[in-house]
Protein backbone atom coordinates (compact mmCIF):
# COMPACT_ATOMS: atom_id res chain seq x y z
CA UNK A 1 0.00 0.00 0.00
CA UNK A 2 0.87 3.83 0.21
CA UNK A 3 2.49 5.27 3.31
CA UNK A 4 3.48 8.26 4.27
CA UNK A 5 7.39 8.51 5.93
CA UNK A 6 8.94 11.32 8.41
CA UNK A 7 12.49 10.86 9.32
CA UNK A 8 11.72 10.46 13.02
CA UNK A 9 15.33 10.65 14.63
CA UNK A 10 18.84 8.86 14.89
CA UNK A 11 19.72 5.80 17.02
CA UNK A 12 21.87 2.70 17.50
CA UNK A 13 20.80 -0.73 16.45
CA UNK A 14 22.85 -3.84 16.45
CA UNK A 15 25.63 -1.56 17.42
CA UNK A 16 25.07 0.09 14.00
CA UNK A 17 23.86 3.98 13.18
CA UNK A 18 20.61 4.06 11.91
CA UNK A 19 17.59 6.48 11.00
CA UNK A 20 14.58 5.30 12.15
CA UNK A 21 11.93 6.15 9.79
CA UNK A 22 7.99 6.15 11.20
CA UNK A 23 5.57 4.86 7.98
CA UNK A 24 1.92 5.49 8.71
CA UNK A 25 -1.15 4.55 5.73
CA UNK A 26 -2.19 6.84 3.80
CA UNK A 27 -5.22 8.11 4.13
CA UNK A 28 -7.73 5.53 2.89
CA UNK A 29 -4.77 3.17 2.19
CA UNK A 30 -4.58 -0.30 3.92
CA UNK A 31 -2.40 -2.91 3.88
CA UNK A 32 -3.75 -5.79 4.93
CA UNK A 33 -4.35 -5.07 9.02
CA UNK A 34 -1.15 -3.14 9.89
CA UNK A 35 -1.52 0.09 11.37
CA UNK A 36 1.56 1.38 10.98
CA UNK A 37 5.85 0.50 11.09
CA UNK A 38 9.11 1.78 12.00
CA UNK A 39 11.90 1.28 9.68
CA UNK A 40 15.31 1.41 11.42
CA UNK A 41 17.80 2.01 7.89
CA UNK A 42 21.63 1.37 8.45
CA UNK A 43 23.26 4.72 7.23
CA UNK A 44 26.18 2.96 5.81
CA UNK A 45 24.70 0.03 4.07
CA UNK A 46 21.47 1.55 3.94
CA UNK A 47 19.83 -1.71 4.29
CA UNK A 48 16.98 -2.68 7.10
CA UNK A 49 18.83 -3.42 11.03
CA UNK A 50 15.46 -3.68 12.66
CA UNK A 51 11.41 -3.42 11.67
CA UNK A 52 8.44 -2.60 14.29
CA UNK A 53 5.31 -3.57 12.80
CA UNK A 54 1.85 -2.62 14.18
CA UNK A 55 -1.38 -4.43 13.81
CA UNK A 56 -4.75 -5.15 15.73
CA UNK A 57 -4.78 -8.99 15.38
CA UNK A 58 -0.80 -9.36 16.52
CA UNK A 59 -0.10 -6.39 18.38
CA UNK A 60 3.79 -5.08 17.60
CA UNK A 61 6.22 -7.26 16.64
CA UNK A 62 9.85 -6.29 16.10
CA UNK A 63 12.26 -7.73 13.68
CA UNK A 64 15.84 -7.57 14.25
CA UNK A 65 17.94 -8.62 11.28
CA UNK A 66 21.46 -10.07 12.71
CA UNK A 67 22.35 -11.31 9.40
CA UNK A 68 21.64 -11.40 5.82
CA UNK A 69 22.59 -13.25 2.54
CA UNK A 70 21.73 -10.45 -0.05
CA UNK A 71 21.40 -11.37 -3.89
CA UNK A 72 21.17 -15.61 -2.93
CA UNK A 73 19.02 -17.11 -5.81
CA UNK A 74 15.98 -18.72 -3.96
CA UNK A 75 13.69 -21.52 -5.35
CA UNK A 76 10.03 -20.62 -5.87
CA UNK A 77 9.25 -23.16 -3.38
CA UNK A 78 10.40 -21.17 -0.86
CA UNK A 79 7.32 -18.80 -1.37
CA UNK A 80 4.38 -21.23 -1.16
CA UNK A 81 2.69 -22.51 2.01
CA UNK A 82 -0.29 -25.28 1.45
CA UNK A 83 -1.84 -25.15 5.03
CA UNK A 84 -2.36 -28.13 6.84
CA UNK A 85 -5.65 -30.29 5.94
CA UNK A 86 -8.96 -28.90 8.15
CA UNK A 87 -6.96 -25.63 8.82
CA UNK A 88 -8.99 -21.95 8.82
CA UNK A 89 -7.35 -19.58 6.72
CA UNK A 90 -7.94 -15.99 7.77
CA UNK A 91 -7.14 -13.58 4.80
CA UNK A 92 -5.85 -9.96 6.51
CA UNK A 93 -5.56 -8.68 2.96
CA UNK A 94 -9.56 -7.62 2.60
Amino acid sequence: GNYSTSLIKSSTVNGRAAWVVRCLPGSGEKSGDITGATLYIDKSTYRFQQIDVESPSIGTMTIRILSANYGAKLSDSYFSFVPPKGARVVDLTR
